[in-house]
């Protein structure tokens, strides 16, 4: 073999190689935290005084059985939530995300196992109480 046909072998080698790699790239699935990503930076300072506030209000106890995922605040705070958010954030599948606005009863919340898929998440739990805003991110697996 002569050396125009190695280096004619090789460039079309690496032309199919490059080929591949455009193919690929352009059918790989992106996808972002947050569709609105600006705005929740501009808000991160008050998701930085919900989290100090987390930490010294204590840790929440999170039970899973195979009905309910349920949630119980720690005894510290006192009054009862006004209104509450809940993200169940899958970082594999965007689609698998669950955010549902949430009610505490009696500082107790129990979520229903079967509109969340069997994934790990990370829960992220977000309310207000007494003036107080709280941000909790605590990670899950219901695998």
């Amino acid at each position: 073999m002569s050396w125009g046909y190695r280096i004619m072998l090789l460039f079309t080698g690496f032309a199919a190689l490059m080929i591949t790699l455009v193919y690929k790239a352009t059918h790989t699935k992106y996808e972002l935290v947050s569709k609105d990503y600006y705005a929740d930076e501009l808000r991160y300072q008050e998701k930085i005084d919900g989290m100090n506030n987390a930490s010294v209000a204590g840790n929440l106890t999170v039970t899973n059985d195979t009905k309910y995922i349920q949630v119980q605040l720690p005894a510290s705070i006192t009054q009862q939530p006004d209104s509450a958010n809940a993200w169940f954030y899958c970082k594999t599948n965007a689609s698998h995300d669950v955010r549902m606005n949430v009610v505490f009863v009696n500082g107790l919340l129990a979520v229903d196992r079967t509109k969340i898929f069997n994934e790990q998440y990370e829960f992220r739990l977000q309310f207000v109480a007494g003036k107080k805003r709280y941000h909790y991110t605590q990670y899950i697996d219901l695998r």
